[in-house]
């Protein structure tokens, strides 16, 4: 799978981490934001290019009269890559120890 990003640095692995744990694996980019301490315009384009990967989707949402929110949720193939991809680094990261 074509996982859209040519190497992963920390504050992707930290997005994608948050997107994992979060319920049903879905999340508004601006609590994304708030959660990981990852800047806006870095967390969105994560979120861009894990959509053009398919590792996830998105959909607008309006709750009780509230503007548009737009929701991110990591596909079952990319949740399944995302949890691959911290399992590796943990050990990796085991290893140097």
């Amino acid at each position: 799978m074509n996982n859209g990003f040519q190497r992963i640095t920390p504050q992707i692995a930290t997005v994608l981490e948050a997107l994992l744990n979060a319920p049903n694996c879905s999340a508004y980019g601006w609590t994304l934001t708030a959660d990981t301490r990852v800047g806006g315009s870095t967390v969105y384009r994560i979120l861009a290019r894990c959509e053009e990967a398919g590792l996830a989707s998105s959909r607008w949402t309006e709750s009780s009269g509230q503007r548009f929110r737009r929701v991110y949720q990591l596909t079952p193939s990319g949740a399944e890559w995302v949890q691959m991809l911290l399992d590796d680094r943990k050990a990796r990261k085991a290893l140097r120890i």
